[in-house]
């Protein structure tokens, strides 16, 4: 059985935006997860000359979104992106970048992602965060 299905029977607490289903991985239990603007959270992880961005998906990369793909098209939860933000204001993805290639590429104008606890949340607004849980 996937493992995405093993956790939300277990009763892991599923969350939802434009219409994706959300999971906070188990390592992130207890971080605050938001839902943020993905054409923002683009724009600024995306700004710089960075190795970890995803402009097209390049042949090792090909199995990775076609599961998420997949995943979607069950209809399972995903797990959120992890998104950190530094006290300089610099935000990036820490984990979740292909999960969050896949949602862009889809349309999707809002999603929900974990914030690192040690981030600067004086930035938050940077990326329209709206806090869901704590």
């Amino acid at each position: 059985m996937n493992t995405y299905f093993d956790r939300v029977i277990s009763g892991q607490p599923v969350y939802e935006s434009d219409g994706i289903k959300y999971i906070q991985p188990l390592r992130d239990t207890g971080e605050p997860l938001y839902e943020v603007n993905v054409a923002k959270l683009d724009k600024v992880w995306g700004c710089k000359d960075n190795p970890f961005y995803i402009k097209s998906i390049g042949e090792n990369a090909k199995p990775k979104i076609t599961k998420i793909r997949d995943i979607l098209a069950h209809n399972a939860p995903l797990d959120t992106p992890e998104v950190h933000i530094t006290k300089d204001g610099e935000i990036s993805i820490v984990d979740g970048r292909h999960r969050f290639f896949v949602l862009k590429e889809m349309g999707k104008k809002t999603i929900i992602v974990t914030v690192a606890e040690i981030s600067d949340f004086s930035y938050i607004d940077i990326i329209d965060g709206k806090k869901i849980v704590q």
